[in-house]
């Protein structure tokens, strides 16, 4: 029945999705099937997803094809090979993660090394991105120590043109009050009239010892209507949207956003006196872009998705309005218990669907039956 309400907000007129039935073994890198309904017809084009499983721990990350689990890293800094490599040491999923060294004793006080992977995108206008990050124990922020005391880190760069504009300087820690920054750079471009927003003193912080997800959608729009959303998620904060704006987040009219960029900047961290190593690290990062760019299935650790502190994004492999095929990506998820979800191109969220990881699915309820004297 059409409302008044659906009448004052079109919103109201998409259904969430709901999810009826998972088919097939619901461990890591196995394929699964779900069924249910207001799927929608538009699912992500992932253009990247790294678990830093098919490296070999100390070996350099690569670029290339075949330096990820989907897609590839397509151009790498000059830092040394030994500061941006496979490790170990700490992982979120599996047995490997991606670390990244600030040490520099080249350097200058303000650039640290080069030790970024970058992929380019197909000229998109929507992206979505997920990664997870950890800084040990005990260990600082690159440029938390003598000679700058002041930190600059930069997790993620998006570029909204080869020619050097910046579109998102984004998920940035910085500065000793733990400012972070959200939106155009202008080091890199005009940003007159588009989103850049500074957070003086606010979460998120990443949390030594715990690792995070960070999540960004990017509406890119040279008009009044682009939008930004920043997500966190961690063992003690469940997931949220730390800001949610609307407003221009093109440089240009002709612009779409043509690379995104990880670990591509922080201040170079000595290694003296007191002062400890500077090591961060991340895993399981997933790049998607389309306007299903925010349509995907995730793995959670909760019944209902906002109050979940863990999750995994599934990697899809088809996507039809009531079907959708999936390879499973467990995460730090452990085997038991999980709740499966299915988020539509809108963002909008199913119901969370029991599952057991490592376990098989539960069959779907027989239909048809009949009872015969």
């Amino acid at each position: 029945m059409f409302s008044i309400l659906s009448a004052i907000n079109p919103h109201y007129l998409w259904a969430a999705p709901s999810v009826s039935s998972v088919s097939g073994a619901l461990s890591n890198g196995q394929t699964i099937t779900v069924t249910g309904s207001g799927f929608g017809t538009t699912g992500p084009n992932i253009v990247l997803f790294d678990d830093f499983e098919k490296g070999t721990n100390g070996n350099t990350i690569p670029i290339g094809e075949g330096s990820a689990q989907i897609g590839h890293w397509d151009i790498k800094g000059s830092g040394p090979a030994s500061q941006s490599a496979y490790s170990n040491t700490y992982k979120n999923s599996g047995n490997l993660s991606w670390a990244t060294d600030w040490y520099c004793p080249t350097c200058g006080t303000e650039d640290g090394p080069n030790n970024f992977r970058q992929i380019t995108l197909p000229n998109a206008t929507d992206v979505y991105v997920s990664h997870w990050m950890y800084v040990p124990v005990g260990w600082v922020y690159p440029g938390a120590g003598p000679p700058d005391i002041a930190i600059n880190w930069k997790t993620f760069w998006m570029w909204d043109s080869a020619a050097g504009f910046g579109a998102s300087d984004v998920w940035t820690v910085y500065n000793a009050d733990w400012a972070w920054h959200l939106g155009c750079s202008s080091d890199f471009g005009d940003c007159s009239g588009r989103i850049s927003l500074n957070e003086p003193d606010s979460y998120p912080h990443v949390i030594p010892g715990q690792w995070s997800r960070w999540e960004i959608y990017a509406k890119g729009r040279y008009t009044s209507n682009g939008n930004y959303t920043f997500w966190v998620t961690d063992a003690t904060h469940p997931r949220y949207a730390v800001q949610d704006v609307t407003g221009r987040t093109l440089s240009n009219a002709s612009h779409t956003y043509k690379t995104i960029s990880m670990a591509p900047y922080a201040r170079p961290q000595p290694r003296s006196g007191t002062v400890h190593d500077s090591i961060n690290y991340q895993d399981d990062i997933y790049i998607a872009t389309g306007p299903g760019a925010r349509a995907r299935v995730e793995i959670g650790n909760q019944s209902t998705y906002a109050n979940c502190t863990n999750l995994a994004v599934s990697t899809v492999t088809s996507w039809a309005d009531g079907s959708i095929t999936a390879t499973v990506r467990q995460g730090s998820l452990a085997n038991g218990s999980a709740y499966l979800f299915v988020i539509d191109s809108n963002g909008n969220v199913s119901n969370g669907y029991s599952i057991t990881i490592g376990g098989a699915s539960r069959p779907d309820p027989p239909t048809n039956l009949r009872i015969i004297n």
